[in-house]
């Protein structure tokens, strides 16, 4: 085959895809089937759809290839900032997604593999702070989750195989002061110590009259939003 040849199909090829993508207002499109379809049409729609805020602002942005998500998804605030960057492969999340506080921030970044969490993930808190990350491997956690307050002060540590607790886990108070050391073998607590916010460490009995105390108070706090 001759490169003449090859570029005359490269081009014939383009102008097909350029002649039956559409460009559309996302409120043309119905979904049938979970496929999408410009009203009253019989094709599943390929193009790229896009959707307004009443203040004229772009909302979101999405490519579809025979009715199906395909490609990149974008979402904007209100105000004209970022909301959110998705990839799609055959309707299924892949890849990095990104979304934004409304300020500008990050709120979340977390990897995907065929519609799953699959990779590292990070939350943050709305002044940019980090909140929690680790990995996912199938939508289950492994390895090393970390938690932080909103301050960059740890709030947790804890280790996961299969999306299961294993070893220690470790949480603290805001302060910095260690508050709990819970030890799990494949999920089970076998083993528990507990510390006041002074540094204090408590007895069996005290732990216990804690989480008395605890259970009493959320019940409480049921009764009281039935009432």
């Amino acid at each position: 085959m001759t490169t003449l040849f090859r570029t005359l199909i490269l081009i014939f090829t383009l102008c097909v895809i350029h002649t039956t993508a559409q460009t559309v207002d996302y409120e043309q499109l119905e979904r049938r089937d979970k496929i999408a379809y410009l009203k009253g049409s019989e094709s599943p729609f390929t193009g790229k759809a896009f959707g307004y805020w009443d203040n004229g602002n772009k909302k979101k942005e999405i490519n579809f290839v025979n009715g199906i998500r395909e490609g990149v998804y974008r979402t904007w605030f209100k105000n004209g900032n970022k909301e959110s960057i998705k990839f799609y492969k055959n309707n299924l999340l892949e890849g990095a997604i990104i979304s934004w506080y409304e300020n500008g921030q990050y709120e979340r970044k977390v990897e995907f593999r065929q519609d799953k969490k699959h990779g590292n993930f990070q939350a943050f808190y709305e002044n940019g702070q980090v909140k929690s990350e680790g990995q996912y491997v199938n939508n289950k956690k492994i390895g090393i989750h970390i938690g932080y307050y909103e301050n960059g002060q740890k709030e947790s540590n804890g280790n996961f195989i299969d999306g299961v607790e294993n070893g220690i886990h470790t949480e603290w108070y805001i302060n910095g002061v260690k508050f709990k050391e819970l030890t799990y073998d494949n999920g089970t607590l076998v083993s528990e110590k507990q510390w006041s916010e002074s540094g204090k460490e408590l007895s069996a009995d005290e732990i216990k009259l804690l989480k008395q105390q605890q259970q009493n108070g959320n019940l409480m706090q049921m009764w009281l939003q039935q009432q």
